[in-house]
């Protein structure tokens, strides 16, 4: 957190133990969205906290949290009987001497008329407005101007009859009025913000993508004066948003910060910390800017955007080593100061825009990454939360204002890939009723999936169970020392991507939050990440130049099975897709059958190993089998012919069929085998007779592929 003081420089600020809670309970998720842009500190032209005078503030006993908090009554009031009172958002343009007055207590052009101090309201307004019209030139900086204000705004706003603006009919909707106490820090003397929250109109009372916003100090001296805020934000809740009750009892706390003189001794007497823009009505891209109120002048004055660099600092690497340097700040919850300069010329930016992500080269720590641009504001309000750089959208008549998913909850990826859960709206409930209720209980936390022991691949769930006094705020689940995920709403759970870790045993454990500060960290789970397929190996049958892939009988077919990190749990074997049978994993790598093709067709066929493992990985090997359990259907010698007569050296030849691939023939001389065989056709084979004077019986005997044979009719010749 910063405090830049008058010479414009920066005091540096240990945070309390008692103020640092709310920060290191939620930091890294919606939390630090909260932190973001919203950092308390004082104008460079307000007094440090321990000059600012004492004031007096009424000390209420303290609830007893018999309520609820209910969010829509007590932190983000958006209910038309609210925001479109007419005695209240309609203004006379007398301003009031007394306190309690409604008329227009919540129209923008009292509120302008409040802060203005000396100046005219009409000049005031027309001449923060102006600053659109001419560039700004804000600590080294520029900020292009956007003209179209001119016709859009300044031009369309109804004028009086001296041409000067008419503020009781300003172009602006009052969209939210918001109790911001969570970003309270004593130690600046504050009890945190309220709010007013105004959509811009266009001529013709429609709404513009402009919103503004109009942010006040809660003034605190001492913590009951924190607890007498809390108290009569919390008493809204009791009542019903719209009646005279309610509606009476809201303006008797916001009278308070918007008052003429609510904070004596800053700029005009007024407690507003900073105006904020946000349009992209005027120009392309999104742009928010931030306006303090000037000491010298009393106007209104752009500055520097709170905790944001400028935008050419984006990818560089003073960005990179200003993150890294600040890691452990980041990683325990703190807010690092964004210095106005440093030796290398300007570092905070001058306005905020629409823009690629906050992503510089070498940051060690992605989580810290993400913390630092969750705190700056166009990460706030797009990448880092998903959002599209409004938290809270422009309303027609008759309309509620719409919020974004950080506000009412949602999940976003930052642009690391990690998973981040926001939940603004809770977040807060459960910041005030532990403000109100002294939270010093740590929660618990167990994680319930996945269960100890597990195999695990691909993105699985991890899930925790939490418990506290008052509730979770955020539950960060680790991989050992590293940070995989936060979730900050019931249930706790994040989606693990299991192909990041390196595979084999890894430690799971939950860390959960409270409001306060408080951790508890569950009992670790011990799982094993196996993201890799086993590897199948063929064993038999294996193919020869004789007999090919072709088989019969009962062969025995076999695989092995390697690489497996959790080990096989079943390994199944299919005929041409049907399942044969199932075989349990058992440690080994050997997995065969003994395979019965007698019941088969002759032909082709596929035999398959699927392999499963334990963590649900698999692999499958198929090969082609050729079954042949049918002898050569047809063979038969040819030459010589029975009865011949024979010398010499003599030809034998035979002719043979199968049904599918014959392999060779070979010939039998008086029951000698004759070698080689006949491979191809014509099938024959040289005999000498020479000297062998005699009758001799030749035979042939035919081979299939798969090993059937037939023998032929024999034949009986003479050699003289």
């Amino acid at each position: 957190m910063k405090v830049p003081n008058p010479e414009g420089g920066t005091h540096m600020k240990v945070v309390s133990k008692w103020a640092r809670g709310l920060i290191a309970a939620l930091a890294g998720v919606g939390a630090l969205g909260a932190a973001s842009c919203d950092a308390l500190q004082a104008t460079p032209e307000s007094p440090p906290p321990h000059e600012r005078p004492p004031q007096f503030r009424q000390v209420t006993a303290n609830l007893t949290c018999a309520f609820p908090i209910v969010p829509e009554r007590e932190l983000f009031i958006r209910d038309l009987g609210v925001v479109n009172d007419p005695a209240r958002t309609q203004w006379s343009g007398i301003l009031p001497t007394g306190s309690g007055i409604a008329d227009g207590a919540w129209s923008f052009g009292r509120l302008m008329a409040q802060m203005s101090g000396p100046v005219a309201p009409e000049d005031f307004v027309r001449n923060w407005l102006a600053q659109w019209e001419t560039g700004q030139t804000v600590n080294g900086q520029l900020i292009s101007a956007r003209s179209s204000i001119t016709p859009q705004i300044i031009n369309a706003w109804p004028k009086r009859p001296n041409g000067k603006l008419d503020l009781t009919k300003s172009p602006m909707r009052l969209l939210a009025i918001v109790n911001r106490v969570d970003v309270r820090d004593l130690s600046l003397g504050s009890a945190g913000e309220g709010r007013f929250v105004y959509g811009v109109l266009d001529a013709g009372g429609n709404p513009l993508q402009f919103t503004v916003i109009l942010e006040y100090d809660l003034p605190a001296k001492t913590r009951m004066d924190v607890l007498d805020w809390a108290n009569r934000w919390h008493a809204l809740g009791a009542q019903t948003p719209g009646s005279a009750a309610f509606n009476t009892a809201l303006q008797a706390i916001t009278d308070r910060f918007t008052a003429r003189n609510a904070a004596p001794g800053r700029p005009n007497g007024s407690a507003l910390n900073q105006l904020r823009t946000n349009e992209i009505a005027l120009a392309s891209p999104w742009q928010l800017r931030e306006f303090h109120l000037d000491a010298a002048t009393g106007l209104l004055k752009s500055d520097t955007v709170a905790l944001t660099p400028g935008r050419s600092l984006r990818t560089s690497n003073s960005l990179a080593a200003f993150i890294n340097d600040n890691t452990p700040l980041l990683m325990d919850g703190g807010v690092p100061p964004v210095p106005l300069q440093t030796d290398a010329g300007a570092f905070r930016g001058a306005f905020a825009e629409a823009s690629l992500p906050w992503t510089p080269p070498g940051v060690t720590h992605p989580e810290a990454r993400h913390r630092f641009a969750l705190n700056t504001c166009n990460g706030c309000h797009l990448e880092e939360t998903g959002t599209t750089f409004l938290h809270v959208f422009p309303r027609s008549a008759g309309q509620q204002a719409q919020v974004s998913g950080f506000v009412s909850g949602t999940t976003a990826q930052d642009p690391n890939g990690l998973t981040h859960g926001f939940n603004e709206l809770q977040r807060r409930a459960t910041d005030l009723s532990n403000l109100l209720c002294e939270d010093a209980q740590a929660p618990t936390a167990m994680l319930t999936s996945p269960d100890a022991g597990s195999f695990l691949r691909g993105t699985v769930t991890v899930a925790a169970d939490t418990t506290d006094d008052v509730g979770v705020a955020r539950v960060d689940f680790f991989d050992g020392t590293s940070l995989i995920g936060s979730a900050s709403q019931a249930p706790f759970t994040i989606a693990w991507n299991t192909a990041s870790p390196t595979t084999g045993t890894r430690s799971l454990t939950a860390r959960a939050f409270d409001t306060s500060g408080n951790v508890g960290t569950s009992g670790a789970v011990s799982v094993t990440v196996d993201n890799t397929p086993p590897m199948i190996i063929p064993g038999s049958p294996k193919w020869n130049q004789h007999s090919f892939y072709f088989v019969r009988g009962t062969p025995t077919v076999s695989w092995s099975i390697v690489q497996s990190v959790s080990g096989v749990a079943v390994a199944r074997i299919f005929q041409d897709s049907v399942l044969l049978t199932s075989l349990a994993g058992s440690g080994g790598i050997n997995y065969f059958i003994h395979w019965d093709t007698t019941v088969l067709s002759d032909g082709r066929h596929t035999i398959s190993l699927e392999a499963t493992d334990r963590a649900g990985n698999v692999s499958r090997h198929s090969r082609f089998v050729d079954v042949d359990n049918t002898p050569p259907a047809y063979l038969a010698i040819t030459a010589p012919y029975n009865g011949a007569q024979v010398s010499g050296v003599v030809t034998l030849s035979a002719t043979g069929s199968d049904n599918m691939d014959l392999a060779s023939i070979a010939f039998q001389v008086d029951g000698t085998t004759l070698t080689p065989f006949a491979t191809t056709a014509p099938y024959t084979r040289t005999w000498n007779s020479t000297g062998l004077s005699g009758t001799h019986t030749i035979v042939a005997i035919a081979y299939d592929r798969a090993g059937n044979s037939a023998r032929s009719a024999p034949v009986t010749v003479t050699v003289p």
